[in-house]
């Protein structure tokens, strides 16, 4: 140590301030590698130390030395004193008693730290240079009005500080604190938010400040009974909470309603500014018209008894008259009923076709290439929809301000909670980025980030029959999903039903070409039409909106900007391979990262998780171009849709020569929207058995349903069944395996309903998200040892009914062989078609649905709970468009469905 000091007082530290910033120093090149504080050490490398030869244990004396002796002021250079350009004392080397109050304040540092300390109700003394605290663990001062307005006020910039050595200003001590005065009381909290107090959020890049001056500020609410509280990045404007009621959460009779008396929906509604209307029951006649087409064309689309109580109860009433119906005519009144609601109803829907380029495997130039019109795209605009659903009363329930919401437990530590959209990281990061952004000129209204939460699934529309539908729901994230998932609020809005590929695509292409299509042409031309319909929504008005916002005035009397912001995509396995524009299960079959096929099972592995980050899916630049290239290669040079060219553009990333529409969206990375779907990726994956399902008892009012016959077919089964059949597997399989076995299948079952009841709440905080992730680690574990060990001591066979679709199948690809072959004898099924026998089919890891379920976590902290986009809400406005295709006559059904 001596012979290290001696080597230190022969050099010369000297001082350069280099273009006016004081503390830019030049040091000669041994003092680099000793390890100072961490502010010292960011420092030391601003200023470039050169590298030198200092032991570890002088780097640590070093090292506290610069804790010690650090400024405090921001900019100050923050090294030990002894070592400042003037040896800290104006003397042009380390003198010996500049090392020995080094040694003196080494001892004091020790003596503190070996001090018991005792816990202060004072504030805290945490300085900026501090890291290891948490900014929740102290309550942030009082808001006061006076306080406010200082926060609103503009920065002023710091003067330059001196050079020289840094001043250190003195901390008072715990026991000084402790003896200061209680503070005030907090204030009255003002409405409609109940703040108490304020604090800033060390998170620069979420929470930045505006290009216009505004100063950021974390508004905090008071802790309700419960120990929930909010922190807004600004004082919220309007907060919708403070106008729900019990009747708004819940249906039950039992809660008294506030709710107006009600209406038939086939009530003439008079416009704004319309004169009313003499007769009450226009655009019919009487009371008795009004009732019966009020029976016919509400209720139940299947009229049972309740339906036929329904109409004896009004033909015992005083509103039926027998006179009246002496010249009704169904047909004249439902026509008339028709022509009302044509003028009556502004829903904006459209009717368009759209184009798609068909490969013909002929080269053309970039304007000949040959194309089909498809029609029968029934529309609404974005814009409308999203324009007329703010203004209606409704949308009182918006929240317009984004918040982090916390519980406060037991010990003080603050954990997040992530349930809402308006509620999580995702809504606040678009939030921070929007007021980051200039105003639009002239315009001081306040800015909303409008979220948008997409949900598409086909349906179909009879028991019997190929009447089918493939609509596009829209829900707004804005809105609480406690109201928003419930049917009867009318949340969901239909924007588009999609058409499919017509009949006559085939006679096109026969003619284009002389041939029939292959099935890598219709596939293609699928994912064709998926996108032009995508384009044909977003048009050049959504795209304005989405760029400059649109002024709404909304239910409290206000006027704001709404930008629009696209969060979720909620679909089924087969329409996001359709989105993503990527392989139905190909070498990377995840919409979302490139982790290959052959890496699923390792699902919960740290490698795994570090992975699905570092492979993720972006809309670069990159990626348009080898799109871009691909569609060249087809289009203008004569390459098939699968051609080696093709095929070494695309094949490494699974991706196809689809251009995606939501690639027009600036700043828009539309692999992230696609969620995991909770129903069909998990519920609906879970086998089971036949025997012992139909000995399980029921339980509690439709908790546990009597199972079927043949639980393991798995033919017309909810989501709900499929949960029952989980719930119920563990008593169901015990016993089955012999001992060595059935321990390993039990455990696992009992993981699978764990992660199940987890990945499932509805309200996760960082406790319960971190259960989650180590759930998801210990399922893959037990996955992995129950494929290696118990499913290779058993030999499996293919269900009854995989074998029929495989037969099915064969005989499918054989009449196809036939038809090309231009021959029109049907394809002779052999004894390998008819009777296939059984196949060997062992425990398959390599599954889509198996890797979805490391995406949890991560969706869950950005998104809010698994519940808010799940795929359930768009099954259960499924019964609406049912009920709407039953009042049709069936001929051009959509049509009349959107009148």
């Amino acid at each position: 140590m001596w012979s290290s000091r001696l080597k230190i007082e022969k050099l010369t530290l000297r001082c350069d301030v280099q273009n006016g910033h004081p503390g830019h120093t030049t040091v000669p090149y041994f003092i680099n590698k000793f390890t100072p504080h961490t502010n010292t050490l960011n420092a030391l490398n601003q200023n470039h130390w050169a590298p030198g030869a200092v032991n570890k244990q002088e780097r640590r004396k070093w090292a506290r030395a610069g804790r010690m002796h650090a400024g405090n002021h921001p900019g100050s250079f923050n090294t030990p004193s002894f070592l400042s350009p003037l040896g800290g004392y104006g003397h042009p080397f380390l003198t010996d008693y500049a090392y020995d109050k080094y040694q003196s304040k080494k001892q004091k540092a020790k003596k503190r730290k070996l001090a018991p300390t005792e816990e202060a109700s004072g504030p805290s003394n945490f300085t900026d240079n501090d890291t290891g605290g948490n900014f929740m663990d102290v309550d942030p001062p009082v808001l006061t009005h006076e306080l406010e307005e200082a926060l609103a006020a503009p920065l002023v910039p710091l003067e330059p500080v001196p050079q020289g050595r840094g001043h250190r200003s003195k901390q008072p001590t715990w026991k000084l604190l402790q003896q200061q005065p209680v503070g005030p009381s907090p204030l009255p909290s003002p409405p409609p938010v109940a703040v108490s107090n304020a604090g800033s959020d060390s998170d620069d890049d979420l929470l930045p400040t505006s290009i216009t001056g505004t100063v950021w500020r974390m508004i905090r609410t008071a802790c309700n009974t419960f120990g929930l509280y909010r922190e807004y990045p600004i004082m919220p404007t309007y907060n919708p909470d403070d106008f729900l009621g019990l009747d708004d959460y819940s249906d039950a009779a039992t809660v008294p309603t506030t709710a107006p008396e009600h209406v038939s929906p086939l009530s003439a509604h008079p416009a704004a500014g319309a004169e009313p209307v003499s007769n009450p029951y226009h655009p019919f006649k009487n009371s008795t018209v009004h009732g019966l087409m009020e029976w016919s064309w509400t209720g139940s689309a299947m009229k049972s008894l309740s339906e036929v109580a329904r109409l004896i109860t009004f033909l015992k009433s005083d509103k039926f008259k027998k006179e009246d119906l002496e010249d009704f005519d169904v047909r004249s009144e439902t026509a008339k009923f028709d022509k009302h609601l044509e003028g009556a109803l502004q829903d904006g829907w459209k009717e368009s076709e759209v184009t798609i380029q068909v490969p013909d495997g002929k080269p053309h130039s970039p304007g000949s290439i040959p194309t089909f019109s498809v029609s029968g795209l029934f529309h609404r605009s974005l814009v409308q929809v999203i324009t007329s659903t703010v203004q209606e009363a409704s949308a009182r329930f918006f929240h317009y301000t984004p918040f982090r919401s916390f519980w406060k437990t037991e010990d003080k530590l603050p954990q997040q909670i992530f349930d809402k959209l308006y509620s999580s990281d995702v809504m606040l990061d678009a939030h921070a980025k929007l007021q980051s952004q200039p105003c639009e000129p002239g315009c001081t209204l306040e800015r909303v980030v409008l979220g948008l939460m997409l949900w598409s699934d086909s349906t179909h529309l009879a028991s019997f029959g190929s009447a089918s539908l493939w609509p596009i729901y829209l829900f707004f994230g804005n809105q609480s999903k406690w109201t928003r998932v419930k049917p009867t609020t009318n949340s969901c809005h239909h924007i588009v039903y999609i058409p499919k590929l017509p009949d006559s695509f085939h006679d096109f292409f026969v003619e284009l070409t002389g041939q029939g299509p292959t099935a890598d042409i219709l596939t293609h031309c699928r994912r064709e039409l998926m996108h032009a319909v995508w384009q044909c929504l977003l048009d050049a008005e959504f795209l304005e909106v989405y760029k400059h916002g649109i002024v709404i005035e909304c239910p409290d009397g206000i006027r704001r900007r709404f930008y629009l912001r696209i969060f979720t995509y909620s679909a089924d396995y087969p329409e996001k391979v359709l989105l993503a524009t990527i392989r139905n299960l190909g070498s990377c079959p995840c919409p979302t990262c490139l982790i290959p096929k052959e890496k699923i099972p390792e699902v919960g592995q740290k490698l795994d998780n570090r992975c699905r980050t570092t492979t993720r899916h972006v809309d670069d630049e990159c990626h348009h171009w080898t799109v871009k290239i691909a569609r060249e290669f087809i289009y203008e040079k004569d390459k098939g849709v699968k051609s080696a060219a093709v095929e070494r553009l695309l094949a490494k990333e699974s991706l196809v020569p689809t251009t995606n529409a939501f690639s027009c969206l600036p700043h828009f990375n539309f692999f992230r929207m696609l969620v995991p779907d909770f129903m069909h990726e998990f519920e609906l994956a879970v086998q089971a058995l036949n025997t012992r399902y139909r000995q399980v008892p029921t339980f509690g009012r439709s908790t546990i349903r009597r199972f079927t016959e043949n639980a393991s077919s798995m033919k017309k089964l909810a989501a709900r069944n499929y949960e029952d059949l989980l719930q119920c597997a563990i008593p169901v399989f015990d016993g089955l395996l012999p001992e060595e076995h059935n321990d390993t299948l039990l455990s696992l079952l009992f993981t699978l309903a764990e992660w199940h009841c987890l990945g499932k709440l509805r309200l996760h905080t960082d406790m319960t998200i971190g259960w989650l992730e180590q759930c998801t680690a210990n399922l893959g574990k037990q996955l992995r040892h129950f494929q290696k060990y118990t499913c290779s001591f058993f030999e499996t066979q293919e269900l009854p009914k995989e074998e029929a679709a495989r037969s099915r199948c064969r005989k499918k690809a054989a009449s196809s062989r036939t038809r090309q072959a231009g021959s029109d004898r049907p394809a002779q099924s052999g004894p390998s078609a008819s009777s296939a026998n059984s196949k060997a089919k062992g425990f398959n890891l390599i599954m889509y649905k198996l890797h979805a379920l490391g995406d949890y976590v991560r969706n869950i902290k950005l998104f809010g709970t698994s519940d808010s986009y799940s795929t359930q809400p768009g099954e259960l406005e499924h019964r609406r468009v049912k009920k709407y295709y039953v009042h049709t006559n069936k001929n051009r059904a959509v049509r009349q469905m959107t009148r």
